[in-house]
């Protein structure tokens, strides 16, 4: 399988960012149910995506949020071309 194909690759972006997302919201649900206490007794795979909650919101701020360092999303279009971010 070639990774350098753009179809491939655009497949393999897609599957990353589907499981990437259900691991997210995987992880605020278990995190909100243990909050209000619908959890009676944590498991192993209750530990595991209240463990990762942390680092997939770290994630999410660095690379895909509007908080992320050289983002231009709210810049007014002169700006964004004066930092090469494009339109």
């Amino acid at each position: 399988m070639n990774i350098r194909h753009p179809i491939t690759r655009a497949l393999l972006l897609f599957a990353a960012w589907m499981l990437f997302g259900f691991a997210l919201v995987q992880s605020v649900s278990v995190a909100v149910e243990w909050w209000q206490g619908q959890l009676a007794q944590l498991g192993p795979w209750e530990w595991l995506w209240l463990m990762l909650l942390p680092v997939l919101i770290v994630v999410w701020l660095r690379y895909f949020s509007i908080f992320r360092p050289g983002c231009s999303a709210c810049a007014l279009p002169e700006e964004r071309g004066r930092r090469g971010m494009g339109p």
